[in-house]
């Protein structure tokens, strides 16, 4: 466009961990447009993860299916709509949305959906962009360009320091992409032996697979931390320098939080677009020929065995782990 805009709203309904490698695009388009008012709409209770976000002016949660778009949100005419959702129900909800312009993300979801069918054939995924670079490709039109230190998402916090709790999330969407918690324990009791603090961390659904982790380590050493509501996640994580945890939102935050993540990927797969962004992070995974098996972790392991995760060891998770550490101090 030939001016600046005044008004510019965001859009990304859910979920958590896709709000969070939103924040690149909050971030361009404020240094680029610093007068402009820019706003966020989300899905109730997702967005509220963006609630201490400084970039953004005001944040509009819609309560979903049924509801219209919140009134503050269609009561003026908007500069410029920014789609990253790019779904139905987001175009749906946006039809309602006076606009001079409109910017939709790109999915890939053919890409994506091929990587999982037509693995046999020997497609690994190639063509598919990271899901951050999607989403800065949307506002390039606006002619914004984006450095390699600026793809990475980071919350208002400080940077953790060195001697800081690992944080350890065991759960995950799906209980298909969630390593033992077993074995998550005996990656907390090898850091306590090493003198290091531990937080385990999940939601308010995952509180019970979070206790099964802390069950029998020192609870001064080893605290869980439960988060009702997703607006406490970057305050839990804040402080870690290093996180352990599956495919999961919680591995985002931990990372936008200045946290150096392993990851362990099971069904799904990096190649999808959303594998750690930080150089100091790495991912964990076992290479067969049935993974990835799903776009988000199938309701239960097609061949009954749930290799992809069973198959990673204590020790070589470990390894990663105590090799960060090392790292952070």
């Amino acid at each position: 466009m030939s001016e600046a805009p005044d008004a510019v709203l965001v859009c990304r309904l859910s979920a958590i961990g896709d709000l969070v490698l939103t924040l690149p695009v909050v971030s361009a388009l404020r240094r680029t447009f610093p007068a402009a008012r820019l706003e966020y709409l989300s899905r109730e209770p997702f967005g509220r993860i963006l609630r201490d976000v400084s970039a953004i002016d005001a944040l509009h949660l819609w309560p979903g299916p049924g509801h219209p778009p919140p009134a503050a949100v269609t009561a003026r005419e908007w500069d410029v709509v920014v789609d990253l959702s790019a779904s139905g129900r987001s175009r749906r909800l946006l039809a309602a949305v006076k606009r001079r312009r409109l910017l939709r993300a790109r999915k890939q979801p053919l890409a994506r959906f091929g990587f999982v069918r037509l693995r046999a054939l020997g497609f690994r995924g190639a063509g598919i962009r990271r899901a951050v670079d999607r989403q800065l490709e949307t506002i390039a039109p606006l002619g914004i360009e984006v450095g390699p230190e600026s793809r990475r998402p980071r919350f208002d916090v400080p940077e953790p320091p060195p001697e800081g709790p690992l944080l350890i999330a065991p759960g995950a969407g799906r209980p298909t992409k969630c390593w033992p918690a077993e074995r998550f324990r005996d990656i907390a009791r090898r850091a306590v032996e090493r003198g290091r603090a531990v937080r385990v961390l999940g939601s308010a659904r995952e509180r019970e697979l979070a206790d099964e982790v802390a069950q029998g380590l020192p609870p001064d050493r080893v605290r869980v931390a439960i988060a009702e509501d997703p607006a406490a996640l970057p305050g839990l994580v804040a402080g870690c320098p290093v996180a352990l945890g599956n495919d999961s939102a919680i591995t985002h935050v931990a990372e936008a939080c200045g946290a150096a993540a392993v990851v362990l990927f099971g069904p799904t797969h990096p190649a999808f677009g959303f594998g750690p962004l930080d150089p100091r992070s790495t991912v964990l995974s076992v290479e067969l020929d049935c993974r990835p098996c799903d776009l988000h972790g199938p309701p239960a392991c097609p061949r009954g065995h749930h290799r992809c995760l069973r198959d990673l060891s204590v020790d070589d998770v470990w390894d990663a782990v105590a090799a960060r550490l090392g790292r952070a101090g």
